[in-house]
């Protein structure tokens, strides 16, 4: 069997791709739990948010490693999640259903997009700097999500950042974690992310920091959110079809930019013409329209598999592993909610740190290459988006190499996602 599984998955090292799902879930786990929370205030039930999320990430993940021999996890979005209830169903006053509707309809085109393959040349024609400013702009996405976790910082409107609680105790926990992973890194301990992690949680428990919440329970109905997308009686409302836009356009750069950069993070292809991309593309794309029958927000890459590729996930048998947790945890829908967000903290801030080694290999020397890698790390973070630092970056090169006089070293596949990148933020600003 162990045999099979390393020609099958094309690895050395079973131990070590398992050791890399553990990673990951431990990871992503926070998803189970975040998701329902945030469509509860779109109306929708959340314990059948909680089964569809738990059912959608385990389906799409082992979906991603037996077709597409990735190390990626798929999951709801909660960029996609919060724009759903905050500004589709808060804001504009869809019902869930009709949102659940046009979430549908933007997977059908993303799925489209996909088959038709020019997803993967859009892939091709960002320039080898934007792949790289990628890697780096999610890099500092992490590190900002994961001190934000730990208390770190705080987000503020009128000073974008400041101190929150640099010296709470989950602040230092958090710092003792990523000592802890150095040193274990340092010394080649595998699984030093995951040792981690575990040893925080069991000594957060000792300080009362560590909340036990139960192992088994059984899961709840997912009949209150199943099939009950809707879509309005006027299809071709013009701002029913901006919402369906928006989600497009937002799920096409987010998951395409956080699946670029992770792949570019394992050291792996990040080649439009390889037909593993071209099937992680199907798989993401389609997990979203079953996502939405389901009940849950757009399905896409996350970020956190990084955690993943950083203890040696290469493989899909990865994502399978992750898929495989994700199942269970429709049963340990209590014990998910142990893991403490100093835990995860600590992990994502070391993994932060490994994505932005990458940023050496720019050639800091081109002006083009230097003026979208800036604008791309900068805006990718401060923003919360990795759709807003993909377009910007990338409009910021074509622009500038219009000015260096270098028009003929714009491809026509460049010129034709810059129009794609203009069109997403005047949809999206005016």
């Amino acid at each position: 069997m162990g045999k099979w599984l390393r020609q099958y998955f094309e690895v050395a090292s079973l131990s070590r791709e398992i050791f890399a799902g553990f990673t990951t879930f431990l990871t992503m786990a926070y998803i189970v739990m975040v998701n329902p929370l945030l469509l509860k205030d779109a109306g929708l039930n959340p314990e059948a948010v909680f089964v569809a999320t738990c059912l959608i990430s385990a389906l799409a993940s082992i979906a991603m490693g037996l077709y597409a021999n990735y190390p990626i996890a798929v999951a709801p979005g909660l960029s996609m999640a919060t724009y759903f209830s905050y500004v589709v169903v808060g804001q504009m006053g869809y019902s869930w259903q009709i949102g659940l509707g046009a979430i549908g309809i933007a997977g059908i085109l993303f799925l489209l997009v996909s088959l038709l393959k020019l997803r993967a040349y859009i892939i091709e024609a960002i320039p080898e700097c934007l792949k790289i400013a990628l890697t780096c702009g999610i890099g500092l996405f992490i590190a900002m999500i994961a001190m934000k976790n730990a208390q770190i910082i705080n987000i503020v409107p009128s000073k974008l950042i400041e101190w929150n609680q640099p010296l709470s105790p989950p602040a230092i926990f958090t710092y003792l974690g990523v000592m802890l992973i150095a040193a274990f890194s340092y010394f080649r301990v595998p699984g030093a992310i995951l040792i981690t992690m575990l040893s925080l949680t069991v000594l957060g428990g000792l300080y009362d920091m560590t909340t036990y919440h139960g192992i088994l329970s059984l899961p709840p109905s997912l009949n209150p959110t199943l099939f009950s997308l809707r879509f309005p009686s006027e299809l071709w409302n013009i701002n029913y079809w901006n919402i369906v836009l928006s989600i497009f356009f937002v799920a096409f750069f987010d998951s395409t930019g956080t699946l670029l950069g992770l792949l570019y993070q394992a050291g792996m292809p990040t080649t439009g013409k390889d037909p593993r991309f071209a099937k992680a593309l199907t798989v993401d794309s389609s997990a979203s329209i079953l996502g939405a029958c389901m009940g849950t927000a757009t399905v896409g890459a996350y970020i956190e598999n990084a955690a993943g590729v950083a203890v040696g996930g290469r493989s899909g048998l990865t994502a399978i592993v992750v898929g495989s947790l994700f199942l269970s945890a429709l049963f340990l829908s209590p014990l998910t909610q142990t893991i403490p967000s100093f835990a995860t903290a600590s992990a994502l801030l070391f993994v932060a740190y490994l994505m932005l080694q990458n940023i050496r290999r720019v050639n800091w020397r081109d002006p083009a290459a230097l003026a979208s890698t800036l604008v791309t790390i900068t805006i990718m973070p401060l923003t919360f988006s990795i759709a807003y630092g993909i377009a910007s970056g990338f409009l910021v090169y074509l622009v500038t190499r219009s000015i260096q006089g270098q028009l003929r070293a714009i491809s026509n596949w460049q010129w034709m996602l810059g129009g794609l990148f203009f069109s997403y933020m005047l949809i999206k600003f005016f």
